[in-house]
């Protein structure tokens, strides 16, 4: 099983069931039917702030992901995405198809949906670099933002391979 990473909000709309879809500038060693396990940022209880990640034992139910809101009081150091090691994931794809070699211009507002961009109480798409902007009326310029929010700038005639997935229960 392969690594894969989220921000925050992409995680909660995996959770949600709103993403399934997920396109990446570098090719992940996966094929169809094969499994990936989420990577997204965490932490533990305090006293454990000196245990590095892939010596930690504690129990799963220790560790608060930040994609579920501010951590409580007596949590520690938030640590990166890339150190969440594989036993404490709480989030398991299944890849069902993959699509290479696609220009990020050719995406659809379907598949920007699929993405898990946010619908916005105004009915507007939300604009992830602006948390004070009213939103946008097309899905196309949320993804483009969810995009730059991400990698830094959004080039439409960047090629990536589009990942659709189901998360697997539990």
């Amino acid at each position: 099983m392969k690594p894969i990473t989220f921000t925050g909000p992409m995680v909660q709309a995996i959770i949600f069931g709103t993403k399934t879809q997920t396109r990446r500038p570098k090719k992940i060693n996966v094929t169809p039917g094969g499994s990936l396990w989420v990577r997204e940022t965490w932490c533990t209880l305090d006293d454990y702030d000196h245990v590095p990640p892939r010596k930690l034992t504690v129990d799963k139910g220790l560790i608060w992901y930040l994609a579920d809101g501010p951590k409580p009081e007596n949590y520690g150091r938030t640590r990166a995405a890339m150190h969440l090691p594989e036993r404490y994931s709480r989030i398991k794809l299944q890849v069902t198809d993959i699509r290479p070699n696609e220009k990020l211009d050719w995406i659809s507002n379907y598949d920007c949906l699929a993405e898990g961009i946010e619908q916005l109480p105004n009915h507007n798409f939300k604009n992830y670099l602006d948390p004070n902007h009213p939103g946008y009326s097309q899905p196309f310029y949320s993804f483009k933002s969810l995009w730059a929010s991400i990698y830094g700038v959004f080039d439409g005639d960047q090629e990536v391979t589009v990942y659709e997935f189901r998360k697997l229960p539990f």
